[in-house]
C-alpha cells in the first residue's frame, strides 16, 4: 500500500504461496508470491528506479524479463506488481 505521502507498506499472509517476498520504498512497492526466488522484488524495484523521468508505463514494462514467458503457474515466472503513486 503506498498513502499519500509516498510512503509504502508490504504485507503477505500465512496463506501466501512460495516463493514470496516485497520490495517497498518511496513512492513504489514490488511484491510477489510463486517467484522464481525472493530476489525477484528488489530487481524489479531497482529497474523500475532506474529511469525516473521516462514514463510510467515503460518503466513498468521495463520490470519484466522480455526472455522469459509470463506463467503465472510457473515457478519460473518473474511475477510480481510494481505500483507507483504518481
Amino acid at each position: 500500500m503506498l498513502d499519500a505521502a509516498g510512503n509504502s507498506v508490504a504485507y503477505s499472509g500465512a496463506r501466501t504461496r512460495p516463493e514470496m517476498s516485497e520490495a517497498p520504498a518511496q513512492d513504489v512497492c514490488a511484491i510477489g508470491n510463486i517467484l522464481a526466488n525472493a530476489r525477484v522484488p528488489a530487481a524489479m524495484l531497482r529497474t523500475f528506479q532506474a529511469d525516473p523521468m521516462a514514463p510510467l508505463a515503460e518503466r513498468l514494462l521495463r520490470t519484466l524479463d522480455p526472455d522469459k514467458p509470463l506463467d503465472p503457474l510457473s515457478r519460473n515466472s518473474p511475477l510480481a506488481i510494481v505500483a507507483a503513486s504518481s
